[in-house]
């Protein structure tokens, strides 16, 4: 019942980016891919996010994510991608997940209903479906379903569901999940480089 508000929560919140043209007109819990992390966190504890073995590192160390400690009534976690030598932290990826313990199929189900109300919203919008298996996993059986929304140039909204494999789900603790990420021109244009 929990995730099922969340979701019509979340379903709502996305009508009200009536004439959204650009991604920085997108928002998780009042955030956007475009303002400066230093609007929601101090620069020590982004520092110290920074430095958390926790924190991924993209290639070269251009990019990071953090797993930040904003709390939401919407999403599990929120996370910031940032360019960690940026003075300002400007934020190039924005995500929140929501988990769905054992329930891919609703999950995808959610994803689909969030996937429509977005699109409504452009009349412009180009759309990329992948299912695929998750690299992390090595044994091949974590799969990911995702629907990529290619905004005007090159930023993005992916809205995704992930299904972790029993081993990772039991012996890990980890959770099935869908995940609404918000990626800007620049972090869209890497991630398509270093992939």
């Amino acid at each position: 019942m929990r995730v099922f508000l969340a979701v019509l929560v979340l379903i709502f919140s996305f009508q009200s980016w009536t004439k959204a043209d650009d991604i920085s007109d997108f928002e998780i819990e009042g955030m956007s891919v475009g303002d400066s992390a230093l609007d929601y966190l101090s620069k020590s504890s982004i520092e110290n996010m920074l430095s958390d073995p926790k924190a991924f590192y993209y290639k070269n160390n251009e990019f990071a994510q953090i797993v930040t400690s904003i709390k939401s009534e919407k999403y599990n976690w929120i996370s910031f991608t940032i360019k960690p030598n940026d003075k300002n932290y400007y934020i190039h990826g924005l995500e929140g997940s929501i988990d769905f313990p054992n329930n891919i199929k609703e999950c995808i189900s959610v994803r689909d209903e969030i996937v429509k109300e977005v699109s409504n919203l452009f009349t412009d919008l180009e759309f990329l479906t992948r299912e695929a298996k998750h690299g992390y996993d090595k044994t091949g059986k974590s799969l990911y379903y995702t629907k990529e929304l290619k905004l005007s140039g090159s930023a993005e909204i992916r809205i995704y569901c992930m299904d972790w494999s029993k081993d990772l789900t039991e012996k890990e603790g980890w959770k099935d999940e869908l995940r609404v990420v918000l990626l800007s021109e620049e972090m869209s244009n890497f991630l398509i480089n270093v992939f």
